[in-house]
């Protein structure tokens, strides 16, 4: 949740162009209130997920939501997630090999209807987690207006543990190592072209592309 909340902001001061500060960085903080619970439970409980600081609601919340997904990944685990999901679905290893969408740090394409959905390149900043934004993290204030999504993340990276274990953890490694060698592969032999130029200029379509053009 607090790497979800990071990322939020950056892209938020790279969109709307608000100035990077620790006093903007914790208004945006204070206003997140079980954002990702709030994303996964059924529309008649979005509101009830966002308001809640009953430990016993959010429990009832967090179970209902798991109950609704067959499988829910996580990026700070994707390798281990993305091999679950492949032989949940039966899938080869070719087919969980990727490219990244976007560079941290970088120009990402909006198209919007300020600029007539041509696009524009705007650059998405990482920006440094102050003092004050670290000692907030370990505030209460934090924990009360989030512990659904910290319940959240617990019970996802505890059912994909599970399920490793019901697929069975040899059978699991090996599946493991050959996609990551698959990947390793793909990232020294596929190098993307974005749609942005390094400079924040839009790559024109007429410029020589690969296959690994994005």
């Amino acid at each position: 949740p607090k790497r979800r909340a990071v990322s939020e902001y950056n892209w938020q001061v790279g969109m709307t162009g608000i100035k990077p500060s620790e006093e903007n960085f914790l208004h945006h903080l204070r206003s997140i209130r079980n954002f990702q619970l709030g994303l996964v439970v059924d529309s008649t409980r979005k509101n009830r997920a966002k308001e809640t600081n009953d430990i016993g609601e959010i429990f009832e919340l967090v179970s209902k939501a798991l109950g609704e997904f067959d499988f829910i990944g996580l990026l700070e685990r994707l390798d281990e997630s993305l091999v679950a999901l492949q032989f949940i679905l039966g899938l080869e290893t070719r087919d969980i090999v990727h490219t990244k969408s976007k560079q941290s740090g970088g120009y990402v394409l909006v198209k919007s209807r300020a600029n007539n959905f041509k696009g524009e390149c705007k650059l998405v900043p990482k920006t440094s987690v102050s003092r004050g934004v670290e000692a907030y993290f370990g505030a209460s204030e934090w924990e009360r207006n989030n512990r659904g999504d910290d319940l959240l993340y617990e019970a996802a990276n505890q059912s994909l543990d599970r399920t490793i274990d019901a697929i069975g953890r040899s059978n699991f490694d090996e599946l493991l190592a050959r996609y990551r060698f698959a990947q390793a592969l793909a990232d020294m032999k596929c190098q993307p072209i974005f749609p942005c130029k390094d400079n924040g200029h839009v790559r024109a379509k007429k410029e020589p592309t690969s296959e690994c053009f994005l």
